[in-house]
């Protein structure tokens, strides 16, 4: 699990390698557009998402952590040759986690997880 909240954090998990180089250009994406909805043209270099948001890359072999039973929505989205999930799961009114995982990597639990919720988005 690599936990990401300033843009270091984003170029460490991009220096590290340890994901699809489309899986981390999506997170890095993500983070600035976060970035640029909450910084109040803070320094990039010195912003921290977490007063809003933190973002969670689970890794091969990760479980969903426990005590999420209800995300507000998980998304599927195919890059290059597999598929990601985004799950968004509020902890309160003003701040939340957004999971990322690539399809078919976690525990058969969580991936069963993942799924139901996704199928239950789409209905």
């Amino acid at each position: 699990m690599i936990v990401v909240k300033t843009y270091t954090d984003v170029q460490a998990l991009n220096e590290a390698g340890a994901f699809p180089e489309s899986f981390r250009g999506y997170v890095e994406r993500d983070w600035i557009d976060l970035y640029e909805a909450y910084s109040d043209e803070e320094d990039i270099s010195e912003f921290s998402l977490e007063p809003h948001v933190r973002q969670v890359c689970l890794e091969p072999g990760d479980k969903v952590p426990v005590g999420i039973d209800w995300p507000e929505y998980v998304e599927r989205f195919c890059l290059d040759d597999f598929e990601i999930n985004r799950m968004y799961v509020p902890e309160t009114e003003e701040f939340g986690v957004l999971y990322y995982s690539i399809v078919g990597t976690l525990d058969n639990h969580s991936e069963d997880f993942l799924r139901e919720n996704v199928e239950m988005g789409e209905r």
